[in-house]
């Protein structure tokens, strides 16, 4: 109880100082100071209630990472250049159950509810600075259902809403939903195959796409996995006592912020390709330590129309957006359960 108690400050303490420094920068205006009081009627509220889910009988569970993509160039297929940037990213997770019943069958039929949060501070030169935002926040929350049908088959149900938007353009047309169906099978003890559909927002621009989900555990020490259920992740990883090692050979996600331009509501989307190594550490059964060192190779911008049509549109064009060129990423955090 100890330990649970002190991370639950913690977290509290985080929550505080990122809204009072996201806020102060505009405390001269009447508006900031709205959307000061806002988040503090709203959003803290969210998180005590998220904490008292993880103070039940079952383990709750989440992250907290900062990472750092060097500068690079920002450039287009037609050879025009826009300057360069970098960017800064602190984010975090946290998962909790809400219920869970064992079925006659074995199974587990559960709910859960997981916060997720993102906080990017770019640092741009030239058009490049025009061309972003100084900042982006995304943060969602979402409810998760497991369902089993028998031994071999079971559901995953996830419905969710968030706020995607830059520190000083947080209206109600900043928040986007969610989710999506995912049928799971147990092809043998080493291998789950899972397959639906679903609406995301994990690459930058809203899209709907089908969800892929592949876990294979080979009886020497190796987990393979292919996960296209929120994002696309390409990796394998192995453990050796406490020290686990894995390489993600592709991972793409982004961040998007619904943004006032030319006095419409537009959609701004960076998505991100990227590969790394990642070692991590487990100092007890409560919390561990990791490190991430690769490459982003690519980081792509886009603004689009806010609308059914512009949605669909993007599936049909072929995309000639700007991209920042190939950067260092490094990161590193903690793991905690509780």
């Amino acid at each position: 109880m100890f330990f649970i108690g002190c991370y639950h400050q913690f977290i509290i303490s985080i929550l505080e100082f990122i809204g009072i420094t996201l806020l102060n920068g505009n405390r001269q205006s009447n508006f900031a100071a709205k959307r000061q009081e806002m988040m503090k009627k709203l959003i803290y509220p969210t998180f005590f209630i998220l904490l008292l889910f993880g103070c039940g009988e079952s383990y709750a569970q989440g992250y907290l990472k900062a990472e750092h993509l060097t500068s690079s160039e920002l450039k287009d297929e037609l050879g025009n250049h826009y300057g360069n940037g970098s960017m800064q990213v602190v984010s975090g997770a946290y998962i909790m159950p809400v219920s869970s019943k064992r079925l006659d069958n074995g199974q587990v039929r559960a709910l859960s509810a997981s916060l997720s949060a993102s906080f990017a501070k770019m640092e741009n030169e030239g058009k490049a600075l025009e061309m972003n935002p100084d900042d982006i926040i995304n943060a969602n929350l979402s409810l998760s259902y497991l369902q089993p049908f028998n031994r071999k088959w079971r559901m995953m149900a996830i419905l969710g809403a968030g706020l995607y938007s830059s520190s000083n353009e947080i209206t109600s047309s900043s928040i986007l939903a969610n989710g999506g169906v995912v049928f799971i099978v147990r092809v043998n003890d080493n291998i789950d195959l899972g397959f639906g559909a679903g609406v995301t927002n994990s690459y930058g621009t809203p899209m709907a796409m089908p969800m892929l989900y592949l876990s294979w555990h080979p009886r020497w020490k190796m987990k393979f996995q292919i996960d296209l259920t929120n994002s696309l992740k390409v990796g394998a990883s192995t453990e050796f006592g406490k020290l686990r090692l894995e390489f993600v050979g592709i991972e793409m996600d982004g961040m998007s912020a619904v943004r006032k331009i030319e006095g419409r509501s537009k959609i701004y989307s960076m998505l991100m390709l990227k590969s790394y190594f990642r070692p991590s550490f487990k100092f007890n059964t409560h919390i561990g330590v990791f490190l991430e060192a690769g490459g982003n190779w690519v980081r792509s911008i886009s603004v689009t129309d806010r609308s059914l049509k512009a949605f669909f549109k993007t599936f049909k064009e072929e995309s000639h957006d700007p991209y920042f060129k190939t950067s260092l990423r490094l990161s590193g955090g903690i793991e905690f359960k509780f």
